[in-house]
């Protein structure tokens, strides 16, 4: 299995957990760096 579709495997329990689920993330659910949304650009700044 190669490291994209691990992602993928793991992105897709993770979706399915949170949907069906009322339990805490199983650790290995909680921290995948490969699919975690970029931070927010602060908007305050720069103008």
């Amino acid at each position: 299995m190669t490291n994209q579709q691990n992602v993928r495997r793991k992105q897709f329990n993770r979706d399915l957990h949170l949907r069906c689920s009322s339990a805490p993330l199983p650790g290995d659910l909680t921290n995948i760096p490969e699919i975690q949304a970029p931070p927010m650009l602060d908007a305050g700044r720069g103008n």
